[in-house]
């Protein structure tokens, strides 16, 4: 929500060969960064939708799904808990 800034670490493979680069970056607020926001909304959304299913398969009562709605909501992305209704005004 607010400026700052940081470290971001990007890994993966490169052919059959381990990769790793960081990268110091530096953050706007919302508006100035949109895609960043969606970007972490939608991977916050995931992970909570993916230790909801498990706390569910272990027969544990969790608020993961609750949250996953939360940030659906908060950042305005689709998830299996929320929906968008577009409407004409003409």
């Amino acid at each position: 929500k607010t400026p700052g800034s940081g470290r971001v670490t990007v890994t993966g493979k490169l052919g059959d060969r381990p990769w790793s680069r960081t990268f110091d970056v530096r953050y706007g607020n919302r508006a100035e960064s949109p895609s960043v926001v969606s970007l972490w909304a939608r991977r916050r959304v995931d992970s909570l939708d993916a230790a909801a299913y498990v706390d569910r398969s272990a027969g544990i009562l969790s608020t993961k799904s609750a949250e996953a709605e939360r940030v659906a909501l908060e950042f305005g992305i689709m998830s299996a808990y929320t929906s968008f209704v577009a409407v004409d005004d003409r």
